[in-house]
């Protein structure tokens, strides 16, 4: 049942990154904006899912330390540690998402549909 879980994860993390991507695509091409502004926006996309992520991770640290006084609390140092460690490749993951979805709502502007 594990697996259920990773692939709605899954999912909704590719659907949110090229969504934006694409709503960003779209409003650069509608707004007739530079294609800088695009990347521009594309990278603010990125930087969501990592700024979720850490600001989860120190979320529940502090509700784990608040429940547990008097113990050594090293268990949310670490999986912070862990977190920032794999954040640049969900960095990664996440950009090029994103200009995906950005790339599709420029050919989609240009032809009217996919070919």
């Amino acid at each position: 049942m594990m697996w259920i879980r990773l692939a709605a994860s899954i999912i909704v993390f590719v659907g949110s990154c090229v969504g934006l991507g694409y709503l960003a695509g779209f409003c650069v091409r509608r707004r007739k904006w530079p294609r800088w502004v695009g990347g521009l926006l594309s990278f603010a996309i990125a930087c969501l899912w990592p700024a979720i992520l850490v600001g989860s991770v120190i979320y529940t640290g502090r509700r784990y330390v608040a429940e547990h006084p008097g113990e050594v609390n090293d268990a949310p140092a670490m999986v912070l540690m862990g977190v920032i460690t794999v954040t640049p490749l969900i960095f990664a993951i996440d950009l090029s998402l994103a200009l995906i979805g950005s790339y599709i709502a420029r050919r989609r502007g240009a032809g009217g549909a996919l070919r």
